[in-house]
């Protein structure tokens, strides 16, 4: 029985540590929180969407998102960045502490 709890203690704080949150103050393209940071995002961006009265094409990940943060890493939407005819799209920085931004692609 004991080793039952201490089984489940150690699963809970891998889980815990598994989990990535975004950095606060940064921006992101939906895609690089759902491929990059942590797929729990996807959950995360629908609801961002949703609260925004954002429609939720192709699962948020051609839009612009800002952390927020805390212990939950709380985004907002800032813009869609899907102007396909003109050529634009969400661009991932490549560099670390750089934002994402609507660019051309």
């Amino acid at each position: 029985m004991r080793l039952s709890y201490v089984s489940l203690a150690i699963t809970a704080f891998i889980s815990h540590v598994a989990a990535r949150e975004c950095t606060t103050g940064l921006r992101y393209c939906g895609f690089n929180l759902a491929d990059s940071i942590d797929p729990s995002y996807i959950d995360r961006i629908a609801q961002a969407l949703y609260n925004s009265n954002q429609p939720n094409v192709n699962d948020g990940r051609d839009v612009l998102f800002e952390c927020v943060g805390n212990d939950h890493g709380i985004i907002n939407f800032i813009r869609d960045c899907s102007d396909r005819k003109g050529g634009k799209s969400c661009t991932k920085s490549g560099a670390a502490g750089q934002n994402d931004f609507c660019g051309t692609t």
